[in-house]
């Protein structure tokens, strides 16, 4: 092994790097865990200020090991080349890691553990938390807006269908995949609107020329799968 340079790591002791960056990266994190989710720390032992920076500066220190040019690791060259071309943005990307490991908790209390589910009327929500009871009442008038309930199976069916049109390209036989481009610019757009002004809008017309909107995008399927 030759003479470390711990300031200018060097493709001479590429894996004595790694070892050492990849080790004082996971402390970094490590530490930044035990915090968030036990209120502890590594370095309990120290002053507050110091075990509040003492993460950041391991950190910093591994992705500095790491931060070597052309290792022929190609994981390792595309971080160094994205996120750690530098000790500033080596410091952004730990700041990122750690911001996102302290938002779990109060993120998870609101979403779900002080969240509210149970209940009927908005009164039920009583806690600090998200109300999803509100959202689980009005979940139709987002979904349908003013749309009779009765009604809204015609949307179901009608977007259900038009997704079912959309992906007949990825089945189509290679007879009629030069065919494509026609459907989905001129036909399909044509079927999506027939089935949303038609069958959605239940107009005086709607039983007998639905079922033949029905009927025609069925035949297309039909089609493409065994032509």
């Amino acid at each position: 092994m030759n003479k470390l340079n711990l300031l200018k790591p060097d493709l001479n002791n590429l894996n004595t790097y790694l070892y050492m960056g990849s080790f004082l990266i996971f402390l970094s994190i490590l530490d930044v865990f035990l915090n968030t989710f036990f209120s502890t720390n590594i370095t309990f032992f120290l002053p507050n200020f110091i075990s509040l920076v003492i993460p950041l500066v391991l950190g910093l220190i591994g992705l500095h090991f790491i931060r070597i040019e052309f290792t022929g690791i190609q994981k390792l060259d595309l971080l160094n080349k994205h996120i750690n071309t530098n000790n500033f943005n080596a410091f952004l990307t730990l700041s990122i890691i750690f911001i996102i490991i302290k938002s779990i908790p109060p993120i998870m209390s609101w979403f779900i553990i002080d969240a509210n589910i149970a209940g009927d009327s908005k009164d039920a929500c009583t806690g600090t938390g998200a109300c999803w009871t509100y959202i689980k009442i009005w979940l139709r008038r987002f979904v349908y807006g003013m749309y009779p309930n009765a009604e809204q199976w015609r949307i179901n069916l009608s977007f259900i269908s038009l997704l079912a049109l959309g992906s007949v390209g990825y089945f189509a036989t290679e007879k009629f995949k030069k065919y494509l481009t026609l459907y989905y610019v001129i036909i399909y757009p044509f079927i999506a609107f027939l089935f949303i002004f038609f069958f959605i809008s239940g107009g005086p017309v709607f039983f007998e020329f639905s079922y033949g909107i029905i009927a025609f995008a069925t035949s297309i399927i039909v089609g493409f799968f065994y032509s």
